[in-house]
């Protein structure tokens, strides 16, 4: 129990939220997932100057968020359309395993003009080549803005990697960035709610 008589996800939620005010910019997947929830009736724009204004009163502006798991909070509309991207993501790496191919190989082949960044149309042949099942413009859309974390209209290698990359890969790099993040979802009672 939280001693506080919420429940694990009341907790987990609250804190996150409560980090997300304190301008914290360091979270697992599933405290994003539960931040973008409790924000989603906010949208993504509204969310971003909320907290641009609230890190400005801080004096963190010196502290990139766009190149921070909490970017995800501006991009990404709802917990569905996370859920959908988190799936489709999933989707590629099992059909870069199934081929044989490392990441590195397949962004550099993504890539067709070698500038070492894919544009929209290079992400969205990859995405067709790889056969994500029901590929729609709009999906490909909601791909790009949630990869173009420092929205420059194109995805460097590490956006790339940070969408498609393993989830327990992703949470070791979070946590070695900032050993605070493995815990914030087990202080306030873990991912055993069943969300």
């Amino acid at each position: 129990g939280t001693g506080s008589g919420a429940t694990g996800h009341e907790a987990a939620v609250a804190l996150g939220c409560l980090r997300f005010f304190d301008c914290d910019m360091h979270y697992s997947r599933p405290m994003l997932a539960r931040i973008v929830r409790a924000l989603q009736a906010a949208a993504p724009h509204d969310r971003e100057q909320f907290f641009l204004a609230t890190v400005g009163a801080r004096r963190r502006m010196e502290r990139k968020w766009q190149e921070t798991p909490l970017a995800a909070v501006f991009s990404v509309e709802d917990e569905w359309v996370a859920l959908k991207q988190r799936a489709q993501a999933a989707f590629v790496r099992a059909a870069l395993k199934q081929r044989g191919v490392t990441s590195w190989e397949a962004f550099v082949a993504f890539d067709a003009d070698n500038n070492s960044r894919l544009g929209p149309s290079e992400l969205y042949g990859a995405l067709r080549w790889l056969g994500v099942p029901g590929l729609t413009a709009e999906d490909v859309v909601d791909f790009f803005e949630l990869a173009d974390s420092n929205r420059d209209g194109m995805i460097d290698y590490p956006e790339y990697m940070s969408i498609f990359e393993d989830e327990d890969d992703a949470g070791r790099r979070a946590a070695a960035a900032d050993p605070g993040v493995e815990g914030d979802a087990g202080e306030a009672g873990g991912d055993s709610d069943g969300d």
